[in-house]
C-alpha cells in the first residue's frame, strides 16, 4: 500500500505564491520522460501494457517530463512583420487570423491543455499588451478584436497580426523596433497570454533587468513602482526585478509605458532601440509560466538481483568497490522536491526550499525524488541493490515545480540561487524549456553563468528530449552549463536525445553523455520491440517512488535520468580530491569520457560516454574541457588560434601525440566530423600533428 504524501521536515522554508491561485498554464515540459501504461507516450503515441513487465499498484503520480508544447522565445523574426496582415484598428473588429489551437504541439506530437484563466471571458479571452492594448480572442483561438490604447506622447499608432508555429502575435507599430532588442517577443504573443495566468485586473508577470552602470551613475536604483511594476521578488545573481506589470488603462496610457520608456530613446519617430549607456532598463522578460505534464507510473514489487546496468555502464560499482561514496560532498536538486521521508533518501537531504505555489516542500509529482535517489539514494529500501552513484553525499532540496505541474522561468532562477548560495558543490537541473534553443543570451541561461562565476559550482543540466539537432535545451545551453545527453543501455546516442550543436552560435553540446534508460524488451529473435511509432520499446532506470517504501521504473527514461548519474559521478570526483574547481571537475569527467560504439558525431555525444574509474585515473587533464571555436560570420576568419595547456598529474613524464583538424561548416549549415576526417566537397580540413614532453607534476602547452 501506498504510504501517502511524506510529512515536511524541520527544515523546509515555505515560500508562498506570488499569484495567490492556481491554474492552467501554457503546456510545457522538462528533460526527462515517463509514459503511463495505456496513456498517450511522449510521442504521443499509446504504448501497450502487453509490452510492459509486470508492476503493481497504487499508482502513484510524477512529472511528465519531455511531453510538452513549444512557445519559442525566439520566434518568427521581427522583419517578418512587413508580411503580416493589414493594420488593425481600434475601430476594426473583423476577426483577422485563421482560428488556431492556443496551444501548439512540438516535434512530439502532444498536445497542451489550454483552460481558461482568469483573463477569459464567456466568449473567449481578453489580454493587454504591455501597452496596454487590447486583443479579444474568441473561444476557438482567433483574434476576434483589439482596441488600441492611448499614448503616452499622444502620437497614433497601428498594431500588426502575424501567425507562427508558436501562436498569434499583435505587433504595435511603435514598440516594434524593440522587439529582440531588449523586448521580449513573447509579450506580443496572445495565444501564449490567453493561457496564462494574469494578476486580477489582466496584470502581465515580468522579469525586469535593469542596467547597474546606470543606476550607479544616478546615484539610486531605477523606481520600479514609478514605471508600472508592483514588485514582488529581486533577484540577486544578475539586476533583475520580478513582479506584475499595471497594463490598465482606465485612467489614461498603461503605468506600464515607464518600463518602455526606460528600455528606449523617444525619437521624433517614436521609441528606437535603447542607447546601453542612457537606458534604466536593458532586458524586459515575460516571466514564462511552464506546466510540466503530470502522469502516473507503477511502483515496483520486485527487484533485480543484479546490478542495474546503468552503474556497470559508468563505473559506478567500481567505483564504489574503491571505497568511494561521495561523502563530504553537497548537491542540490532543483526539481519537484524531494520526498525525505523515502527509506533511501532519510537522513539525506539536509536543507529544503520551495519556491513553487504549493509552499509545502513535498514532492507530489515524483521526478525530483526518482533524480535524487539516483544522486545520493542509499539503497536502504533495496539492500542496497539501487543506490545512488554518491550515496554518502549531502543532498539540498530547491522546489521550483508545484503539486499541479506549475513552475516560472523565476521560480526556477530563484531555486538555482538558493543552491549555489547554499553550499552546494554541484547542482543537477534534470529541467528544461523544449522550444528554447537559445546561444546561451536567455535570462536563465545568463543566470547560470553568473552564479557560476560568483560560487563556482557545477551545474549538471540535462540537454532536453526533443529528438532533433541544434535543440538543445535552455538552461543546457548556458555556456557553463556541463550538458547532458542520453544514451540507450547499450551506450548508443539514445534516440530521443537532443543533440547539438547549439542554436545561434554552433558550440559543441552536449558536453557528456550517459545512460537515460534500461534494458529494452526484445523479441524472441533479440531484436527489440517497437512502440506504434516504430520507436524502441525503451524501458527506464530504477528509482525511489515518491509517496512510497519502494521504487519505480517502467518508461522514466530521458536526459533527466542522465544528468543526475554525471552529478552523483562529480561528487566522487570531488571526494577523491577535494581540491578540483568547477572547472577541474569539468575536465575530468571529459577526459575520461569514452566515445559512443555507435560513432556519433560531436555534436551529438560531446566527450562521450561517461566512464568514472577512467576520469579518476585520468592524469593528464586539459585546461580546457572542449577547445570550441564557435562559429565565424562571414566574411570567416582564415585562421583562428587557441592555447590548450595539459597538466601531468602523475610522477612520470608523459609524451603525447597531438592531432587536431579543423571543418569549416557552411554559414547557417552543418558539418559533422568523423574520428578519421576525410576530405569532402565543401568542407575544409587541416591537420596538425605534434609531439609534446609532459614532466611529471608539470605543465604542457600546445
Amino acid at each position: 500500500m501506498m504510504t501517502g504524501e511524506p510529512m515536511a521536515t524541520s527544515g523546509v522554508s515555505a515560500r508562498s505564491s506570488r499569484r495567490g491561485e492556481s491554474g492552467p498554464r501554457a503546456v510545457r515540459g522538462t528533460s526527462g520522460r515517463a509514459r503511463a501504461a495505456g496513456a498517450t507516450g511522449a510521442a504521443g503515441t499509446m504504448v501497450s501494457p502487453g509490452r510492459r513487465r509486470q508492476l503493481a499498484q497504487p499508482r502513484v503520480r510524477v512529472a511528465l517530463l519531455a511531453v510538452a508544447t513549444v512557445v519559442s522565445l525566439i520566434g518568427a523574426a521581427v522583419g517578418g512583420v512587413s508580411a503580416v496582415a493589414a493594420p488593425v484598428t481600434a475601430a476594426d473588429s473583423t476577426p483577422l487570423v485563421p482560428t488556431v489551437e492556443t496551444g501548439l504541439a512540438n516535434g512530439s506530437g502532444a498536445g497542451n491543455d489550454t483552460e481558461s484563466a482568469s483573463n477569459s471571458t464567456a466568449a473567449g479571452s481578453s489580454v493587454r499588451l504591455i501597452t496596454g492594448d487590447q486583443v479579444l480572442i474568441d473561444a476557438n483561438g482567433a483574434v476576434r478584436s483589439t482596441v488600441l490604447a492611448p499614448r503616452p506622447d499622444g502620437r497614433s499608432a497601428h498594431l500588426s497580426i502575424s501567425q507562427t508555429a508558436d501562436g498569434i502575435f499583435v505587433f504595435p507599430s511603435d514598440v516594434v523596433a524593440l522587439i529582440g532588442h531588449g523586448l521580449d517577443q513573447a509579450l506580443f504573443n496572445v495565444s501564449l497570454l490567453a493561457s496564462y495566468d494574469l494578476g486580477p485586473n489582466g496584470d502581465l508577470p515580468l522579469i525586469v533587468e535593469t542596467n547597474p552602470l546606470t543606476s550607479i551613475s544616478r546615484g539610486a536604483a531605477f523606481d520600479m513602482d514609478a514605471a508600472g511594476l508592483s514588485v514582488t521578488t529581486r533577484l540577486t545573481a544578475l539586476p533583475a526585478t520580478v513582479g506584475w506589470a499595471d497594463t490598465s488603462v482606465e485612467a489614461g496610457p498603461a503605468p506600464s509605458w515607464g518600463l518602455i520608456e526606460a528600455l528606449a530613446q523617444p525619437t521624433a519617430e517614436g521609441l528606437s532601440q535603447r542607447s546601453a549607456a542612457n537606458a534604466a532598463v536593458s532586458q524586459i522578460w515575460l516571466d514564462r509560466q511552464h506546466q510540466f505534464d503530470l502522469s502516473t507510473i507503477t511502483a515496483l514489487t520486485e527487484v533485480s538481483d543484479d546490478t542495474p546496468a546503468w552503474m556497470s555502464l559508468i563505473g559506478a560499482d567500481q567505483a564504489h568497490d574503491a571505497g568511494l561514496l561521495g561523502e563530504g560532498v553537497t548537491v542540490a536538486v532543483v526539481d519537484t522536491g524531494i520526498d525525505t521521508r523515502h527509506p533511501d533518501l532519510a537522513g539525506q537531504v539536509i536543507d529544503t526550499v520551495d519556491f513553487s505555489v504549493d509552499g509545502d516542500g513535498l514532492d507530489h509529482n515524483g521526478h525530483g525524488t526518482f533524480v535524487a535517489s539516483e544522486i545520493a539514494g542509499t539503497g536502504a529500501a533495496s539492500a542496497g541493490l539501487y543506490q545512488g552513484v554518491a550515496p554518502k553525499a549531502q543532498l539540498l532540496s530547491a522546489k521550483v515545480v508545484g503539486a499541479d505541474g506549475s513552475g516560472t522561468d523565476s521560480q526556477v532562477i530563484e531555486g538555482m540561487e538558493w543552491a549555489a548560495s547554499h553550499g552546494a558543490d554541484i547542482v543537477n537541473m534534470s529541467l528544461g524549456f523544449p522550444g528554447y534553443y537559445d546561444d546561451g543570451s536567455l535570462l536563465v541561461s545568463r543566470t547560470l553563468d553568473a552564479l557560476t562565476a560568483e560560487y563556482g559550482c557545477l551545474f549538471v543540466v540535462a540537454t532536453g528530449n526533443d529528438m532533433s539537432d541544434q535543440a538543445i535545451n535552455a538552461p543546457a545551453t548556458a555556456s557553463e552549463a556541463l550538458a547532458v545527453g542520453a544514451t540507450d543501455q547499450f551506450g548508443n546516442l539514445g534516440w530521443w536525445s537532443s543533440t547539438g550543436p547549439r542554436r545561434g552560435d554552433g558550440a559543441v553540446s552536449p558536453q557528456i553523455m550517459a545512460p537515460g534508460a534500461a534494458l529494452a524488451p526484445v523479441d524472441e529473435t533479440g531484436f527489440p520491440l517497437l512502440d506504434e511509432s516504430g520507436m524502441p520499446l525503451t524501458t527506464g532506470l530504477v528509482g525511489a517512488g515518491a509517496g512510497s517504501d519502494g521504487y519505480v521504473s517502467d518508461n522514466y527514461y530521458g536526459t533527466s535520468m542522465a544528468a543526475p548519474l554525471v552529478a552523483g559521478a562529480a561528487a566522487l570526483l570531488l571526494e577523491s580530491d577535494p581540491t578540483l574547481d568547477r572547472d577541474g571537475l569539468e575536465s575530468r569527467l571529459m577526459a575520461g569520457a569514452s566515445p559512443l560504439p555507435d560513432g556519433s558525431a560531436v555534436f551529438q555525444q560531446g566527450a562521450g560516454l561517461l566512464n568514472i574509474p577512467a576520469s579518476l585515473a585520468a592524469n593528464l587533464i586539459p585546461d580546457s574541457s572542449s577547445l570550441d571555436f564557435g562559429a565565424f560570420d562571414p566574411p570567416a576568419a582564415t585562421s583562428a588560434e587557441r592555447t590548450l595547456t595539459w597538466k601531468n598529474l602523475s610522477d612520470q613524464d608523459q609524451m603525447l601525440d597531438l592531432a587536431a583538424s579543423l571543418v569549416s561548416v557552411p554559414s547557417r549549415g552543418l558539418a559533422t566530423v568523423d574520428t578519421a576526417p576525410t576530405a569532402n566537397p565543401g568542407q575544409a580540413l587541416a591537420q596538425d600533428q605534434a609531439q609534446a614532453g609532459l614532466p611529471g607534476h608539470g605543465l604542457a602547452a600546445q
